[in-house]
């Protein structure tokens, strides 16, 4: 509850949130940009800067433990102490219906903050983490639990040294290894209207806008009549803008309808 309260008052409960209600894919850019609580540049105060970082590592970071090992604690106290077996069972399903029923109320959330404002637009979005980390402690405790149970409980190091470089490997051949890093501080309702309640899990969605916008750029490339491939041209810019793309579209649909 302190964490919980703590967390509420400099507006970052939301960093209590995790997998699944998070996916960081790979990305060579920005991999060693970390957000930080109050977002100083080193250019601008050295000392301020490192001040920054340890306020959102041991401030921000440890009240996040602090939340984490009280709400797992209490499932074990409340949730079936005397049958371990049923207690994990019992907390993933919990979980998943939890982290379920979070997403299809995400439209209602999202339209709630989209009409309110100042504290009323925090309270949601601070219910809304509440309820994310709810889900989010059961499935890992039901996951943790049930394969100490089941996966090889005999041999706990094997067990372990499995568990971590299977997952592992498939999360860097999935480009979601990043998810496993907890980097950077966020602030409660930062982003404007509704977009505050929308959790990043895009994977397929970026996956499959990066196809297209690749697409796109080997097309307007191909225009200019100098290069056949966006990466034949190491200096030009990556940032295309909405309106170039929008621009390309359209031509090419009345290219067709001709």
């Amino acid at each position: 509850m302190v964490g919980v309260v703590a967390l509420v008052s400099i507006r970052g409960l939301r960093n209590v949130t995790a997998p699944p209600f998070i996916i960081v894919r790979d990305n060579v850019k920005g991999y060693f940009e970390v957000i930080t609580m109050f977002r100083l540049s080193i250019q601008k105060s050295i000392g301020l800067y490192i001040l920054d970082c340890l306020f959102s590592v041991v401030v921000v970071g440890v009240l996040v433990v602090f939340v984490w090992r009280g709400s797992w604690i209490l499932v074990d106290i409340f949730l079936y102490p005397e049958d371990l077996t049923r207690s994990a069972w019992g907390s993933l399903v919990i979980g998943y219906v939890a982290v379920v029923s979070a997403f299809l109320l995400q439209p209602a959330a999202k339209f709630l903050c989209d009409k309110a404002s100042g504290t009323s637009r925090l309270l949601i979005s601070d219910i809304v983490n509440l309820y994310a980390l709810f889900g989010t402690v059961n499935v890992w405790r039901g996951i943790w639990n049930l394969l100490e149970i089941y996966f090889i409980p005999d041999d706990v190091v094997l067990s372990c040294w499995i568990t971590h470089v299977v997952s592992f490997s498939l999360l860097i051949l999935m480009s979601c290894s990043n998810s496993l890093l907890v980097r950077g501080v966020y602030i409660d309702a930062e982003e404007p209207a509704g977009k505050c309640m929308d959790f990043p899990c895009y994977y397929f969605r970026v996956m499959f806008q990066e196809r297209q916008l690749r697409k796109l750029r080997k097309i307007h490339t191909n225009k200019q009549g100098t290069y056949t491939s966006y990466d034949e041209k190491p200096n030009i810019d990556k940032s295309i803008t909405i309106s170039v793309i929008h621009n390309i579209i359209v031509e090419n649909k009345s290219n067709t309808a001709s």
